[in-house]
């Protein structure tokens, strides 16, 4: 029989590896999947806001972040019209009372480095094609460089992409 993981992640972008980072510190066994192989670039608008800096702050990242963001402290909105107004982002109690604008090649990859650290696997790319339970767990099925792969959990947890 495999081995049952207690919490497999089907997707390693910053939810799923920020999970995978908490429960691994929690000495829990994790799996983290991706479809995708690390390091991968994703459109996004790639603007961090204080409450997701104070999170990474958190899991001791934001420095590394600072390195290779772009700060802002102002956002201006522009309307068909021509109007304009320019506003400070709002302050909040913490390090970070800014936007910072990180490219997801480089966010990801940090944040999926520090799930790994924290004793989380990884294994990519691996499609996911299903997920049933059984009667003791939840049975993970996809496809790994053209092979079917099977994986055993007693949760799993799937973050919604954009979210």
């Amino acid at each position: 029989m495999k081995d049952i993981y207690d919490v497999v992640i089907v997707g390693a972008g910053p939810a799923g590896s920020a999970a995978a980072h908490y429960l691994s510190l929690r000495g829990l066994n994790v799996l983290l999947l991706d479809k995708f192989t690390f390091p991968r670039d994703k459109t996004c608008g790639d603007a961090l806001t204080p409450r997701a800096l104070r999170v990474l702050d958190e899991m001791g990242m934001l420095e590394d972040l600072l390195k290779v963001g772009h700060s802002l402290n102002d956002v201006a909105f522009f309307s068909p019209k021509g109007y304009s107004v320019v506003a400070p982002v709002p302050k909040k109690e913490s390090r970070s009372s800014h936007l910072l604008f990180t490219p997801r090649l480089i966010l990801d990859n940090i944040i999926l480095e520090r799930a790994l650290v924290s004793g989380a696997q990884f294994q990519s790319p691996v499609r996911v094609t299903d997920i049933v339970q059984d009667e003791d767990c939840a049975i993970i099925r996809g496809e790994h460089q053209n092979r079917a792969v099977e994986y055993k959990a007693r949760m799993v947890i799937v973050p919604e992409p954009g979210s």
